[in-house]
């Protein structure tokens, strides 16, 4: 099993000193704020938003561009200039779909780790970037974290949130690594909670 529950250390300098570089590691995948820190592929960067806006907006040009083109008098126009016309209408209208589609996906569940309130706030970000809470589970909610590791190099290892005995959510996803160095950090702040905050 992958997950540490109930650890207990004697001693605290032991403990601070074993946990320093879990606790100061830049993993990539958590971003630090004043009441805790934020873990997940939900990030809020200007660049994702951006890329998003951007997406949606040329796919409703192409779109449309498609649905004029369409719409566009064929006059004394042979078959061949119809079945070219209705081609460019086709994969305008495809590939404008696509894109606001892919302008429209939210990057995934978001986790607020807040160690001063000693509760995780899960959620996702809207299209306007706001954080829109779905869950909020207090620390002692949590049973154990646990990563399942990918079978080859290829698949990404995933992060987990144990609440039941047939419950789990999925957190995060990514390299071995760095999911590792989450997965310690975020088991000793559910252990020891704010009472050792560095």
């Amino acid at each position: 099993m992958n997950a540490i529950v109930g650890l207990s250390l004697p001693d605290a300098e032991i403990e601070n000193e074993m946990w320093k570089d879990v606790r100061g590691a830049n993993d990539g995948l958590t971003t630090m704020t004043p009441w805790g820190y934020v873990i997940g592929t939900g990030n809020t960067d200007g660049s994702l938003m951006l890329r998003q806006s951007l997406a949606r907006f040329f796919g409703i040009v192409l779109f449309m561009s498609g649905l004029t083109l369409g719409l566009l008098p064929d006059g004394a126009a042979g078959s061949g200039l119809i079945a070219m016309k209705l081609g460019g209408m086709v994969i305008f209208m495809l590939v404008g779909a696509v894109l606001f589609r892919a302008g429209r996906e939210r990057p995934g569940i978001e986790m607020h780790v807040d160690l001063k309130h000693k509760v995780i706030r899960l959620g996702n970000r809207s299209l306007t970037g706001d954080f829109q809470l779905s869950d909020l589970l207090r620390f002692d909610e949590v049973q154990s974290v646990f990563m399942l590791r990918g079978t080859d190099k290829t698949s990404p290892s995933r992060l987990y949130l144990r609440l039941g005995e047939n419950i789990a959510i999925e957190i995060a996803k990514g390299k071995r690594n760095a999911l590792e160095r989450v997965r310690q950090r975020l088991t000793y702040d559910l252990t020891y909670g704010s009472t050792r905050q560095r």
